[in-house]
């Protein structure tokens, strides 16, 4: 594989981890909240 491609292949890589996480974080603050309207 071409140097190029690997670059790109760990950049698509990165930037699905970032909108994985901040996914995970507004789920988290969703849950938050949730909870508190509860309780």
């Amino acid at each position: 594989s071409s140097p190029h491609t690997d670059k790109q292949r760990r950049w698509c890589a990165k930037k699905k981890d970032q909108h994985h996480r901040t996914q995970l974080s507004l789920h988290h603050l969703l849950v938050e909240q949730i909870v508190n309207n509860l309780f």
